[in-house]
């Protein structure tokens, strides 16, 4: 658990770093082109990289994730019954519906 935290605040603290220095370039007095292409390089590269990590986190957490949904399911079944079980008893026919 510690592990994920930390790895979640150094993506969000890499992203705020990224746009601020991002922020702070296209607000330099240069022309917008040139800022442009010194923005587009980066911003691929980062992007590549969120992109591989993701890719990398998914299959390494979805066994994780199906432990979780398969405790999950089993403890609302325990505690909320299954309607079709819990009705099998009613015998609602028209007499009874409609009080004759």
């Amino acid at each position: 658990m510690i592990q994920r935290l930390t790895n979640t605040q150094l993506i969000i603290t890499g992203t705020a770093v990224a746009g601020s220095a991002m922020i702070g370039l296209l607000l330099l007095s240069r022309s917008r082109s040139t800022n442009q292409t010194s923005v587009a390089s980066p911003i691929t590269k980062i992007a590549d990289w969120v992109d591989a990590k993701g890719k990398a986190l998914i299959p390494k957490n979805s066994g994780h994730l199906e432990h979780l949904h398969g405790g999950i399911r089993r403890r609302l079944k325990r505690h909320i019954p299954d309607l079709y079980e819990a009705t099998e008893h009613l015998y609602l026919n028209e007499p009874y519906l409609t009080g004759a």
